[in-house]
């Protein structure tokens, strides 16, 4: 039962990763866990995704917009490497970004799930 509400949830991009164990629960998410966990590109791909589609809902004000873009920031800043990171490695991030960004989930969701699992991602990956 566990097993079936995991993999429920799951989109396809996830549930390539268990399909081989998708009766099992507590091994699905530890691969799960593994797989995210170490996922640098795909957390700062979240993280500047979600920056990106803040929009300024009607019954909010500016000062909630202004929170949200803070705390998405934030979210972003703690992701970068402390050492060795500058505005040319943020440009070339957030290339690779779109690029991602513009590809159709359907279509190309294994591919994004597995690009986004490099620990060194670059224009030329």
């Amino acid at each position: 039962k566990a097993a079936g509400e995991i993999y429920q949830w799951l989109d396809e991009a996830n549930k390539i990763h268990v399909d081989d164990i998708h009766s099992k629960p507590k091994e699905m998410w530890e691969k799960l866990k593994s797989i995210h966990s170490k996922s640098a590109p795909n957390s700062c791909f979240n993280s500047l995704s979600d920056l990106l589609s803040i929009r300024l809902k009607d019954d909010k004000s500016l000062t909630d917009l202004s929170s949200w873009i803070q705390g998405a920031m934030q979210k972003v800043t703690a992701l970068h490497p402390k050492i060795g990171y500058n505005i040319e490695k943020f440009d070339e991030e957030l290339v690779i970004m779109m690029m991602i960004h513009a590809l159709p989930c359907e279509d190309y969701a294994s591919f994004i799930s597995s690009v986004l699992l490099l620990i060194n991602l670059s224009k030329d990956t």
